[in-house]
């Protein structure tokens, strides 16, 4: 059971459940991304959860992994299939009539580090940064008289 908790915008997530089914892990992160949660475990990102209200395709469970894993996991979860829109990754929408049961099934995988579940984060380049850091300096001040 973790006890990491979702950021306060993120408590009405019908999904929040996972995070209470994740494991107490020193390497377990959770943070936001593409306006969904991300859950990193063991030094990869192994989950997404999406929830917009206004785009069906970003409402489910993204589970990142590689191409080639995509057959295997598909053929163990009939219900995975490439998100319409990020193809690389496998997608489980939150609609599925079996969505937490499977989410149950994933998450055990996952726990018992299961290679074909995640991927590892891209390291920034140091010039990214950098142009990030200049970016901010260069940003105008805005003085109050």
């Amino acid at each position: 059971m973790s006890s990491i908790k979702l950021p306060p915008k993120y408590y009405h997530f019908e999904q929040a459940w996972i995070l209470e089914e994740l494991p107490e892990d020193p390497s377990l992160i959770v943070k936001t991304m593409f306006g969904g949660v991300a859950i990193y475990l063991y030094g990869k990102l192994v989950l997404l959860l999406m929830e917009s209200q206004k785009d069906l395709e970003w409402r489910g469970t993204l589970v990142p992994t590689e191409r080639e894993h995509h057959s295997s996991l598909q053929k163990q979860f009939p219900k995975l299939s490439p998100h319409p829109i990020l193809q690389k990754w496998l997608y489980l929408p939150l609609k599925s009539t079996d969505h937490e049961h499977i989410m149950e099934l994933l998450i055990k995988r996952i726990k018992a580090k299961d290679l074909r579940f995640g991927v590892l984060p891209q390291a920034r380049s140091k010039k990214k940064k950098k142009a990030c850091r200049k970016a901010k300096r260069a940003r105008p001040t805005h003085k109050q008289n």
